[in-house]
């Protein structure tokens, strides 16, 4: 459980079909008991299924339709990973432009396991420090991005995450960040290398 009470924050989660299952429900659940108001926000209105273990797993209901909500509504943005849903994701153009937001206001972002290629599309990982799953480095590297083997990377208010073993770290520095607020230079180096 964590340590930090996020009474009156609101975090949403972008995710659609093919999400991974416990990168969507541990960090999910550990900022839900620290009182933050987490919403899932999706493609479409309807229910999202996600993926565990090679099958699919439960579906999660969709609270908020992402051509519906901006990032003035959210004090930060969680990406979970699934390759299947962030492949989607980075394909849908209000996605990636609510994901600009988020930097554009320099909030708190974070991206676990597959997430970052989300990160990629929306232009936000030039000349930043950051982690994924081992599979998606090399394009991140491509796409400008100082990649490292660190379970969870924090860098002005992006946290990104490998998955795996270490989703309750990467939900405690995500949780750091949001209680720190808006990171400045979150949103001057967005500014400065961003699409």
């Amino acid at each position: 459980m964590l340590k930090y009470d996020l009474e009156g924050k609101r975090v949403a989660v972008l995710v659609t079909h093919g999400v991974d299952e416990q990168d969507l429900t541990v960090p999910y659940n550990e900022l839900k008991s620290a009182n933050a108001e987490v919403e899932i926000v999706s493609v479409a209105d309807a229910p999202v299924r996600s993926w565990e273990t090679g099958e699919w797993g439960p579906r999660y209901e969709v609270d908020k339709e992402v051509e519906k909500v901006e990032a003035n509504d959210y004090d930060a943005l969680l990406i979970p990973g699934g390759l299947m849903s962030a492949d989607a994701l980075r394909c849908h153009a209000g996605a990636l432009t609510f994901v600009r937001h988020f930097f554009e206001q320099g909030k708190t972002v974070g991206a676990l396991g597959h997430g970052p290629l989300v990160l990629i599309e929306a232009g936000a990982v030039r000349g930043r420090k950051l982690t994924s799953c081992d599979s998606i480095r090399t394009d991140l590297r491509h796409a400008g991005a100082n990649w490292v083997s660190d379970a969870v990377v924090v860098e002005a208010g992006l946290v990104t995450g490998c998955g795996d073993d270490h989703r309750l770290d990467f939900a405690k520095a995500m949780a750091e960040e949001i209680v720190r607020g808006r990171h400045q230079h979150q949103r001057t180096m967005f500014m400065s290398t961003g699409i």
